[in-house]
């Protein structure tokens, strides 16, 4: 649940963020949600590794030295 809610919050800022550029290009409240939206899409790709790093060991593939 949690990944369709950031998934939508940078769908709906970058929306804001392409809606305000496109009107007027020089207005802060775009440059401020493109900023917003870059710097969550980032944590979250940081996230989605976290989540899924997996160590692995390669001596656990090897047979045992008997």
């Amino acid at each position: 649940m949690m990944k369709i809610r950031i998934a939508l919050l940078i769908l709906v800022s970058m929306l804001i963020t392409i809606t305000e550029m496109t009107i007027n290009p020089m207005f802060y409240l775009g440059r401020i949600f493109l900023v917003f939206s870059v710097a969550v899409a980032v944590l979250a790709g940081f996230n989605f590794i976290k989540a899924n790093w997996q160590m692995t060991n390669e001596d656990d593939d090897l047979p045992d030295p008997e």
